[in-house]
């Protein structure tokens, strides 16, 4: 897979459904949590230099085209949707 332009390609984590052991359901649209997800590859006309295969990304649920590819879905954004870079491991989105 390749991105072009100023694509980035991200491979969006599985939301965490349960808190303790309650079920959370899923909110989109308007109050809908960001996302998460890990950068696959980026294309050649991105700016920042800090989008980098493996990083991962803070991004809002309607950001991109998602689309399957060899049986896994992924989501192709444009630079300028990503919210953030993520550097900690241990992030907890509310």
């Amino acid at each position: 897979m390749k991105a072009i332009g100023n694509r980035i390609i991200i491979k969006k984590d599985k939301p965490n459904e349960m808190e303790g052991s309650i079920w959370v359901p899923k909110k989109d649209g308007k109050y809908a949590p960001p996302y998460i997800g890990t950068v696959i590859c980026v294309g050649p006309l991105v700016k920042d230099s800090e989008y980098k295969e493996g990083i991962r990304v803070l991004f809002h649920d309607l950001a991109g085209t998602e689309f399957m590819y060899e049986g896994d879905k992924y989501l192709s954004v444009k630079e300028k949707e990503i919210t953030s870079i993520i550097y900690e491991k241990n992030l907890n989105i509310v």
